[in-house]
């Protein structure tokens, strides 16, 4: 005897295959709306790409009027700008700082962006890029870095707040420490080497037929030698005798 929706009858395999078609139909439903997010974000990316460029155009063209309609028009405005004393909190600050901007400058041009990154909060309200563009009006093509915070405000983005540097060259933290290792553990052809204790310390001087070089702050340890006569320097696993 088969019992009636047990595995095996006919309900019992009829209930089986609507299970399995609704478990298909809810993966293909779970893939699809994954695509749509997904181009939905990527739209929501574009528009935020759109905007900074508008916002770079009309700054381009001394445009303050166009710029400010891109500012937020809630009251937890920020900028900062490249200086220490360009920090804004207000739309008329900020309006303020981009007509002085103007004064040093008859005509810039921006290359375009590049490095951009830009993340789209979940709730598609919030939006943040960071990016660097050349400016090609000037012979050096200085670069600017920007950091743009953006909210969705009646259904278009406006920027909330945001943040700008100039890019330097040459002068990074590595750069900076190797310049200073070279300078002081450089030997060059032709010096003379001698070295004299100060308050525990080992002060080294080198000294060349043009002018003396100087380098100072190595640290070492001092030994007293058996004859008395000189003190023995350990530096870098070598010893180095100095009379006194």
């Amino acid at each position: 005897m088969v019992v009636s929706g047990l595995p095996g009858s006919a309900a019992g395999r009829r209930s089986s295959a609507k299970e399995i078609l609704l478990f298909s139909a809810m993966v293909l439903l779970a893939c699809v709306m994954q695509r749509k997010s997904a181009k939905n974000i990527d739209r929501e990316k574009g528009e935020v790409a759109a905007t900074l460029v508008k916002f770079w155009q009309a700054y381009e063209r001394k445009n303050l009027a166009a710029m400010s309609g891109m500012l937020t028009a809630s009251s937890d405005f920020t900028f900062f700008g490249s200086d220490a004393a360009e920090a804004t909190r207000s739309r008329h600050d900020w309006e303020y700082l981009m007509q002085k901007d103007w004064q040093l400058f008859e005509t810039t041009k921006f290359g375009e962006p590049r490095n951009l990154a830009i993340q789209i909060s979940d709730d598609r309200k919030l939006a943040s890029a960071v990016c660097e563009v050349q400016d090609v009006s000037l012979i050096e093509g200085r670069i600017h870095r920007f950091a743009i915070t953006m909210r969705r405000e009646n259904g278009d983005w406006r920027i909330v707040q945001g943040m700008t540097a100039v890019v330097t060259v040459g002068e990074s933290s590595a750069e900076i420490v190797a310049r200073r290792k070279s300078r002081c553990r450089k030997t060059e052809p032709n010096h003379v080497f001698s070295y004299t204790w100060k308050r525990n310390r080992v002060v080294m001087v080198s000294v060349s037929k043009s002018s003396p070089v100087r380098c100072s702050g190595r640290v070492a340890t001092r030994k007293q030698s058996s004859d008395r006569s000189a003190r023995s320097i350990e530096e870098n696993g070598r010893q180095i005798i100095l009379k006194v």
